[in-house]
């Protein structure tokens, strides 16, 4: 019989990291619109933002920025009123 630890060592080892979903936001060509795209990425905004530039240069797009697609709202809130 495992333990919850042993079974959260286990689940840890075989379950994928959870994804998380970010907007890439760039501009295309002599388009003076900014455009987005949603994309999910493993990982933190540092990397994701590094995920995003790769993609960028390899499309020829001008990387302007990502931010998280979803917003927790307690905390923008908290942040608001400190």
């Amino acid at each position: 019989m495992t333990t919850s630890l042993e079974s959260s060592k286990i689940l840890a080892t075989v379950a994928p990291a959870i994804s998380q979903t970010f907007v890439l936001y760039y501009l295309h060509g002599g388009n003076a619109h900014v455009k987005q795209k949603n994309f999910n990425h493993n990982g933190t905004k540092e990397s994701a933002i590094t995920r995003g530039k790769s993609h960028c240069e390899v499309m020829g797009y001008r990387f302007i920025r990502v931010e998280p697609f979803f917003s927790n709202l307690d905390s923008d809130e908290k942040r608001h009123t400190e």
